[in-house]
C-alpha cells in the first residue's frame, strides 16, 4: 500500500512545480522568449481557441515536471538568477544526504513502480511518513525561495507546521492518521502566495 501512495507524493510534487511555474510564467519578463521555442499540438491550439486552455498552462503541459533537474531549468528559464533547488542542497539536520536527493529517489522509486512493476518491500508506513515529511518541508523551502527571490509576502498554511516540527513523540494510531493526513492536504494543497498567485506548500 505504501508503494501505491508513493506515487501520490511524487504527483504532488510535480503539481506543486507544475503549478508555480504556471504562475510565474504568467507574469514573466521573459515569456515572450520563452514562448517562441514552444509549438503546442493541434489539440492544444483548439482548445485556447475555444476559451477551454489557456497559453500558460498549455506550455506547461509540455515540460517535465518530475525531475528536479528537469524543474531547476524551467524556472531558470524564467528567471536566471532563480535558483528553486538551491534550498533543496542545503544541508537538514545534520542528514548526510539531502532534501534534492531524498526527493530524487522518491521520483525513481515511483518510475520502478509503473514503468517496471518493482515493488520495494523496505518502503512501509514509516518511510512513506517520511517522505510525505520531506517533500512538506522541500516544498516549503522552495515556496521561501520563490516568494523572497520576487519580493512577496511568505506565509504557510497552519497544516504545514505537522511538518516543521523539530521532533515529535510516538503518536497514537489516531493521531498518527490526523497528522499524516494534515501532510497530504499540505503537500497537495495550493494557496496564493503574492502577486502572480505562486503556489503555497
Amino acid at each position: 500500500m505504501s508503494n501505491v501512495l508513493l506515487t501520490y507524493v511524487v504527483s504532488a510534487m510535480k503539481d506543486y512545480f507544475k503549478s508555480s511555474y504556471i504562475a510565474l510564467l504568467t507574469y514573466a519578463d521573459r515569456k515572450a522568449s520563452i514562448l517562441k521555442g514552444v509549438r503546442l499540438s493541434g489539440e492544444q491550439l483548439s482548445q485556447i481557441s475555444s476559451s477551454q486552455l489557456t497559453v500558460d498552462p498549455g506550455v506547461a503541459e509540455l515540460l517535465p515536471f518530475q525531475r528536479l533537474a528537469s524543474v531547476g531549468r524551467h524556472f531558470a528559464d524564467i528567471d536566471p538568477k532563480l535558483d528553486v533547488l538551491a534550498p533543496l542542497r542545503r544541508p537538514y539536520r545534520n542528514r548526510k544526504v539531502n532534501l534534492l536527493v531524498r526527493l530524487e529517489d522518491l521520483v525513481t522509486r515511483r518510475h520502478a513502480l509503473k514503468h517496471e512493476m518493482q515493488i520495494d518491500i523496505d518502503f512501509d508506513g514509516l518511510a512513506l511518513e517520511r517522505s510525505i515529511h520531506d517533500l512538506t518541508v522541500g516544498i516549503s523551502r522552495v515556496y521561501e525561495t520563490i516568494t523572497g527571490h520576487f519580493w512577496w509576502p511568505y506565509e504557510l498554511p497552519v497544516s504545514s507546521k505537522f511538518s516543521l516540527r523539530p521532533g515529535r513523540k510516538q503518536l497514537t494510531a489516531k493521531a498518527h492518521a490526523r497528522d499524516l493526513e494534515a501532510a497530504e492536504d499540505s503537500v497537495a494543497g495550493s494557496i496564493g502566495g503574492g502577486q502572480a498567485k505562486v503556489a503555497g506548500p
